[in-house]
């Protein structure tokens, strides 16, 4: 067993207990505790790899392409409304603000209960919390099924509602999967590659719902395109459900690092310890001028994504699948930008220049973009807003 004294145990409690139950202790100075919890943690995989089984399974490529699907079937949902607001406003007889709330409450649910819910994500397990929330998006895909219908909203609202909540298990999932089941050199992969199952989502999304779902002089053809998108989603997701049941484990039989082994050893003083935690982590100066920089930054790229389908469609005459077209491209220019992001920072460790001139470039990016709405250039707002949206995408992974 390994042990990591703090500021609660002393050093002479530490030696009686190691005497004791033969733990073995490895000392964390109070007054460098920050500069070396990164040597502490490296030393103790060292001694748990020693002392302790570790072994990669091959069924950790199966938990990952399961959670990634996941993440395609609760985010294919979340830009449905949005991405045709005016055919959305049309068919339900809504305003514009009743369409962008549709995807607002997924922000807003998030903020909410992202600590609840990486809690009960701790307390419950993955194999409990994947199972959870596969049932909620089968559930919301079905209540979309019957929101098919023009006097029907309100059902549209408790579905995105439902979809907004278990988006917020997703997210919390991808970290705990990848130390769970990879080794040390794959943890990096192995999140990045479950968070794109979100954007892999978005991007279905904005390239079949343009397509599929047309302005109709008559709304009931209206109503049977968006059921020919309701239904298709409401049964892959149950046939997920079914799968994920049935194949998708908790966590391998050994642990696949020593890091891994020694959360499993700490697991119960961890959850104790989580509100503490938290209060520890909101009170440090630095993650909080982090925390805002990052939120400020998404909050202004997620803003331009909610109101491109009326800024684009009201300067370009009602043009809706450019607007898929381009909320495809941002995906995909975004997540390429993530790679490269990664890439230079892993080579270089230049965090500060290169946050700086991303910054930069963000900024001259939506001077650009607003330029193009004024002068009704499409070709300008189409480059100028994936550029935003690659350098917001960059600027997201410096600050990770």
């Amino acid at each position: 067993m390994v042990m990591v004294e703090n500021s609660v145990i002393t050093n002479e409690d530490s030696k009686s207990f190691s005497k004791e139950c033969g733990v073995l202790t490895i000392l964390a100075p109070i007054d460098d505790a920050t500069s070396g919890e990164k040597q502490i943690d490296e030393k103790l995989a060292k001694v748990v790899d020693s002392l302790m089984e570790v072994k990669l399974f091959k069924r950790r490529w199966l938990q990952l392409v399961l959670f990634f699907i996941l993440g395609i079937s609760c985010d294919v949902h979340a830009f449905q409304f949005v991405i045709i607001g005016n055919i959305t406003r049309r068919f339900y007889n809504v305003s514009s603000l009743a369409v962008e709330w549709t995807i607002t409450i997924f922000m807003i649910e998030y903020v909410i209960l992202l600590i609840p819910v990486s809690y009960l994500t701790d307390r419950l397990g993955l194999r409990r919390t994947i199972l959870i929330t596969t049932t909620g998006v089968t559930l919301g895909s079905w209540i979309n099924v019957f929101a098919a219908s023009p006097d029907r909203f309100d059902l549209a609202i408790v579905a995105q509602v439902l979809f907004g909540m278990f988006q917020v298990f997703v997210f919390s999932v991808p970290g705990r999967l990848a130390s769970h089941w990879f080794g040390p050199k794959e943890v990096a992969l192995a999140t990045s590659v479950g968070f794109y199952g979100a954007q892999v989502g978005n991007i279905i999304c904005c390239l079949t719902v343009p397509m599929v779902v047309e302005d109709h002089e008559d709304v009931e053809d209206i109503g049977r395109d968006f059921s020919l998108i309701f239904w298709p989603q409401a049964i892959g997701s149950s046939i997920l459900t079914f799968i994920l049941f049935f194949f998708f484990l908790d966590e391998p039989r050994l642990p696949p690092s020593g890091a891994r082994a020694l959360q499993k050893m700490n697991h119960q003083s961890t959850i104790l310890g989580f509100l503490p935690t938290c209060k520890r982590v909101l009170k440090n100066k630095s993650f909080l001028i982090l925390w805002n920089s990052f939120g400020l930054i998404m909050g202004v790229g997620l803003s331009l994504g909610v109101l491109l389908n009326p800024f684009y469609t009201a300067h370009f005459k009602d043009d809706t699948r450019s607007v898929g077209y381009l909320s495809i491209s941002l995906n995909v220019v975004g997540m390429v930008g993530s790679v490269i992001c990664s890439t230079i920072l892993d080579k270089t460790k230049a965090f500060r220049k290169l946050s700086v001139v991303v910054c930069c470039l963000s900024i001259l990016a939506t001077l650009l973009y607003g330029t193009s709405y004024m002068l009704e250039l499409k070709w300008m707002s189409s480059r100028y807003r994936i550029w935003n949206n690659w350098n917001g995408i960059m600027r997201g992974n410096n600050l990770s």
